[in-house]
């Protein structure tokens, strides 16, 4: 019996190779049974221009290293974007309604734009069409830390 469940996902080659250790790891008996777990994660390099750190700069706070804060206050980091995924057995679980009811609310209330909602119930996972909450991580790397 196979599942696939394909999140979106974008695997840049320096994340995929710790995630896909991680999701080894931590979902193994899953991967076994046949599932495609992926994280729905979008990993990249980023140079950033926040106010507090070219406050913290001006102030003395903060001292540039030229390779992690740069003088100009700029931050070089790692961004990451995660994006929310539905479970629909397990929402319509805690909703108290069938998968397909849910489904059907969902297919309705988008206007009919997820027509896999309905012709294809075996996808278990919605990716819903929610602006504004991707959450972003901004990851400070600091040598000490490595």
């Amino acid at each position: 019996m196979t599942h696939s469940h394909r999140f979106r996902s974008h695997w840049p080659l320096f994340f995929g190779i710790y995630s896909t250790k991680v999701t080894t790891e931590a979902y193994g008996a899953y991967l076994d049974k046949g599932f495609d777990i992926r994280p729905t994660i979008a990993v990249t390099k980023a140079h950033i221009d926040l106010p507090e750190c070219r406050e913290a700069i001006r102030t003395g706070r903060l001292k540039p290293d030229g390779k992690i804060l740069k003088p100009s206050g700029q931050s070089i980091v790692t961004k990451a974007a995660i994006e929310p995924v539905w479970y629909l057995p397990e929402i319509a679980r805690r909703f108290g309604c069938t998968e397909s009811h849910l489904r059907q609310s969902i297919f309705r209330m988008t206007n009919g734009m997820y027509p896999e909602l309905i012709t294809r119930p075996d996808i278990k996972i919605f990716l819903p069409p929610i602006g504004g909450l991707v959450s972003t991580l901004l990851i400070f790397i600091v040598d000490t830390c490595m």
